[in-house]
Order: structure tokens, then C-alpha cells, then sequence
């Protein structure tokens, strides 16, 4: 919800410096799911500044990144091979979530398995069927969680929250349990170039109390889409409040972003017009934000942002220098 008027910049930057992924494939997800959360890449990877920037990427002879160096060590680009990152939960309360990555081609085994023993030494191993399961400890938002993943196969990798989940999951995949179809409510609202599209259903009054999400703390359904068909970027969100004044605060809220946004992108020429195709719109409980531009408006704000900020780079260093 913070981020929601910058999200259009935010979601060009992420997605040219993160995952890939493929088409939507609801039985991938347990039919128990109440919420998801989809990236597809290969439609991201279509905008002419993705491409750019994967080009850029590629071109970069050293890098010091994580990315960078697996991309080394695997002797594969990370960012044209990663085709799918689907995430969901069957449950809200407590610790939860899987996230099912597939890739265009058969992953190098033994040499991530040499990473990920060198990074992790501390590790577990679980069979579970004729799958190996690592489990590890490691960072998740503010707290340390117990991590597991898998290769399912040779293209996909699936990781989730605990073991139990992990194991169910591979049960969806491989047949075993019951997994969700297309005409499930979760799936409402997908639509032809879909780049990013995410739906949590039935927030039970307890997770409100006790979530971070400033969103869902205060909604029982939550809603986000990003298309792009030809030239036309759009972006929607749609948030059912548990009450109308609750709804007419959200819609403030976002006004106040707007305010705050216009105010920091005053002097931005090519920055301020992104604001002319995003609207704001309260129905009773719930709030509708919607946002429409297209490629070449991204790319003359993204290349604005980027000439200042090294301009004002290069001042604090002469004025370090005096």
C-alpha cells in the first residue's frame, strides 16, 4: 500500500534485476490455497526496457552480485533461464507459504548443490520420496525461519516454509493431492498479458491483528494486477475493507501518496505525467487504484530519475572533495 503510486518505476527496476517467469498454471497450487502471488517474465522480458537492461546485464564482463556470481559459477544466465515464480499458502496464521521456480532448461545439479553446501553448512537432509530435501535456517522479513526446498524436477525448484509444507506441495505436483482449477475464485480478474497478478481471499479477522501487511491488517480480500498488451501498461488494485470508513481512509491515504509523490518529482519533467493515468476511486468498502501509461513513458521517467540521482551523486563527491 506504501508504495503504491511508485510501484509502476518499483516493478520496472525489480523486474529487470529479478526472476523470470512463466504463464500461470493453477494446478500447480493446492486446492486449499487462500491466497497467491504469480510474476510472468516472459512477457516482463518483452518490454523494451527489460530488454535493455537484461542486454546491459549480460554485456558486464564482472559482477559482484549473488546473481552475478552464480551466473558465473553455473555458467548459465540466471535471468533468461528462471521461467516461473508462483507463490501461495493454504493457511494465513503462523508460518507458512511455498514458491514453485521454473526454469527454460535443465539445471546444472551438482554445481548448485556445491553452493548451497558451501553457503549453508549447517544444513539438514530429508528424503522424501526419491526428492532430496534441504533444510536451512535463514532470514525471512524480520525473523530467522527453517527454510526447505527441493528440485522437483530438472526445471523446477520449490522452497516453502517447514517441511510439512514442502511435502505437501510436492504432493500437489506430483498428483497426489487435490490442486486448484481455473474457475476457483483465487483466479478472478486474469486477463490476456498478465505480467503480475496476486489475490488473498477471506482474511480471517485474527491474521488482521497480527500482520504486518498495512493492507490486509485492514481488508478481508486484496487484489493486484499488471498487464501489458501492445504499447499499454496497466495496473490495478482492488481492496475490500472490513467497513466503509476504513475504505475512505485508504483512499486518503493514497491521496496523501499522490500529494507526496508530486511534490518529490516537482522538477521531473517526464516523472510527473505518470500521475495523469492513475485514479483513486472508493465503492462503499472498497477502493479501486488503477494506473495507465505506456512503455515509452517508463523508460523517459526511468532515464530522468537515473540522469539526477548521478548528477547529485557526482555533486556530493566534488563537495566531499572541497
Amino acid at each position: 500500500m506504501k508504495r503504491a503510486i511508485f510501484l509502476v518505476l518499483c516493478f520496472v527496476l525489480l523486474a529487470g534485476s529479478s526472476i523470470t517467469a512463466g504463464p500461470l498454471v493453477p494446478a500447480d497450487i493446492d486446492a486449499e490455497a487462500v491466497w497467491y502471488g504469480h510474476v510472468d517474465m516472459q512477457a516482463i522480458m518483452q518490454m523494451p526496457l527489460i530488454q535493455e537492461k537484461h542486454k546491459s546485464a549480460i554485456e558486464k564482463k564482472k559482477g559482484k552480485t549473488l546473481l552475478a556470481q552464480l551466473s558465473y559459477k553455473m555458467c548459465i544466465q540466471l535471468m533468461g533461464e528462471f521461467l516461473s515464480a508462483t507463490m501461495y499458502a493454504t493457511q494465513y496464521e503462523g508460518d507458512f507459504g511455498v514458491v514453485l521456480m521454473k526454469f527454460r532448461n535443465d539445471l546444472p545439479g551438482e554445481n548448485l548443490h556445491a553452493i548451497f553446501a558451501q553457503k549453508f553448512t549447517d544444513h539438514k537432509e530429508t528424503m522424501i520420496g526419491s526428492r532430496k530435501v534441504y533444510t536451512w535456517r535463514m532470514r525471512c522479513g524480520r525473523k530467522h525461519k527453517q527454510v526447505s526446498g527441493c528440485f522437483v524436477n530438472d526445471r523446477q525448484i520449490l522452497v516453502g516454509i517447514d517441511l510439512h509444507h514442502v511435502e505437501r506441495a510436492l504432493e500437489v505436483l506430483d498428483g497426489k493431492r487435490p490442486a486448484m482449477t481455473a474457475h476457483n475464485p483465487l483466479f478472478k480478474g486474469l486477463t490476456p498479458g498478465t505480467l503480475f497478478v496476486s489475490r488473498a481471499l477471506d482474511v480471517p479477522a485474527s491474521y488482521q491483528g497480527s500482520t504486518y501487511c498495512p493492507v490486509l491488517r485492514h481488508c478481508h480480500e486484496a487484489f493486484a494486477r499488471w498487464t501489458s498488451l501492445g504499447n499499454t501498461i496497466r495496473g490495478r488494485y482492488e481492496f475490500q475493507a472490513t467497513d466503509s470508513e476504513k475504505a475512505a481512509l485508504y483512499q486518503q491515504a493514497v491521496e496523501g501518496m499522490k500529494a507526496m509523490f508530486t511534490l518529490r518529482f516537482s522538477d521531473y519533467n517526464h516523472v510527473l505525467p505518470l500521475l495523469d493515468g492513475f485514479s483513486n476511486i472508493q465503492e462503499g468498502k472498497a477502493v479501486i487504484l488503477t494506473w495507465e501509461g505506456t512503455n515509452e513513458q517508463i523508460r523517459k521517467a526511468y532515464e530522468q530519475i537515473r540522469q539526477q540521482r548521478r548528477i547529485k551523486k557526482n555533486k556530493r563527491k566534488q563537495d566531499n572533495k572541497e
